[in-house]
């Protein structure tokens, strides 16, 4: 408690809110659904930051209710999921009752739900660090219990609540404008760059022709393990679709292979000025090799463009990255479960070659609007991480006691526990062996 107001008093959560858990009654018991009772799973929190709700998109009848151990809970509960991911927040606004991915916490008069709900979200880098388990992180019933909650007076709780929701309101107005923003700078981009390539069409020199006959090669590489090569902690980069980052091969994000492994896979070995293009999964992403990334290699979801002429190789990645040629490549997948594109598609692909004037004047045009996104994306980038800074700051103070002022006239928190003692002290158990519906209502009335 060192460092808290004295009105504070500092506790493990399971003195003073009800616990509880959840469960799935089986999924294959027809009886079992689309009843009236609201069953929540991690899923179904809502999405939109400015609210709390948690509402279940399936239902139980009393039978399958009944059928396994969850507990109905009363409007107020904070849900707190406790498998991974760990610590996504809600309140229930209605009764409802959960899956097992959640550990509720049914709160006692004196303990505002918003102000449990807000101080959760501020714990949840310490509540995941209490996960354990080997398949998966997970927060059990009886860890859940021990999770510290500082208590303020109850009317304290209600100042802070209220500052807390002021001042997230005004930040959230503020990081809806900086995505607004984000969409309309890469509108922006789009429409110069196509403008552009548009430009080069348009003109009289330029010639049409097919990608495939502009290349000395359009192939693609293999999976190393396939042809009983393994991957190594160091050696030759081995390029991924997901190591291409703004038409740059990022080496920290590469794979690698040994010496005896790129040579067996002489195919796909990468030159410079080879134009990478994603066939496979995320479909159109687009990259160049420069001299630092050799040597390297690639696998299959990756198609590797040599072109006859390397002068035209950041002209060609430009245009694969343009907005028309990036909705061909994106919506020409083929398969099952998993779009590729083939080689055949690749080298099909029209391209208006220009003189080498209009190529220069094009890439000018668009590698300087390029500069200007990134520098305005960039900003904007720090903006909303300094919204996000802000948020933990403004938690920090709320939970510390240092954003709104007390109030000596307000009750101790330490009579709120009292109160709590004794109200926890008088509440009996159901002697029924039936499970009742709403197990908490009675609590929550007195």
């Amino acid at each position: 408690m060192s460092g808290l107001p004295d009105t504070w008093t500092e506790v493990p959560i399971g003195d003073v809110c009800a616990v509880v858990g959840g469960s799935t009654p089986r999924t294959s018991v027809a009886e079992y659904w689309d009843g009236d009772i609201p069953w929540v799973t991690p899923d179904d929190l809502a999405k939109d930051r400015s609210q709390y709700v948690a509402t279940g998109r399936r239902c139980l009848t009393e039978s399958g209710y009944a059928s396994c151990s969850t507990q109905l809970l009363p409007p107020g509960t904070v849900l707190l999921t406790s498998r991974a991911p760990i610590g996504y927040v809600a309140i229930a606004k209605q009764e409802i009752c959960t899956n097992q991915g959640f550990k509720s916490f049914v709160p006692p008069i004196g303990l505002s739900s918003k102000y449990l709900y807000w101080y959760l979200k501020w714990a949840t880098p310490m509540i995941r660090d209490m996960g354990s388990g080997t398949t998966f992180s997970e927060i059990s019933g009886k860890v859940a219990k021990t999770i510290p909650l500082r208590i303020p007076p109850t009317a304290e709780q209600e100042r802070i609540v209220a500052a807390i929701e002021e001042r997230f309101s005004r930040l959230d107005a503020g990081v809806v404008a900086v995505e607004r923003a984000l969409v309309g700078i890469d509108g922006w981009i789009n429409s110069t760059v196509q403008t552009a390539f548009k430009g080069v069409a348009e003109t009289t020199e330029a010639e049409e022709t097919t990608l495939g006959d502009m290349c000395e090669r359009v192939t693609k590489g293999t999976t190393p393990t396939s042809i009983g090569h393994r991957f190594t902690d160091e050696g030759i980069n081995f390029v991924k679709v997901e190591s291409i980052v703004d038409g740059r091969i990022i080496h920290s994000k590469c794979a690698h292979i040994s010496e005896a492994a790129h040579a067996d896979l002489e195919r796909s070995q990468l030159q410079i000025d080879d134009v990478l293009v994603s066939i496979a999964g995320t479909l159109g992403r687009v990259g160049i090799v420069s001299e630092g990334d050799v040597p390297a290699n690639t696998n299959q979801a990756l198609a590797i463009v040599r072109l006859r002429d390397p002068l035209l190789s950041r002209f060609v990645m430009a245009w694969l990255g343009s907005p028309s040629i990036q909705s061909v490549l994106r919506g020409g997948g083929k398969g099952v479960g998993m779009g590729n594109l083939t080689l055949e598609q690749i080298r099909k692909l029209r391209v208006v070659l220009p003189t080498p004037g209009q190529r220069h004047l094009a890439l000018e045009r668009i590698n300087d609007a390029k500069d200007a996104h990134a520098r305005t994306v960039s900003g904007l980038a720090e903006q909303l991480a300094r919204a996000n800074r802000l948020r933990l700051s403004i938690l920090l103070e709320a939970f510390s006691g240092k954003l709104v002022p007390q109030d000596p006239s307000d009750e101790s928190s330490s009579r709120l526990l009292e109160h709590i003692a004794i109200e926890r002290a008088c509440i009996s158990k159901p002697t029924s062996n039936r499970k009742p519906r709403t197990p908490f209502r009675k609590k929550t009335e007195q």
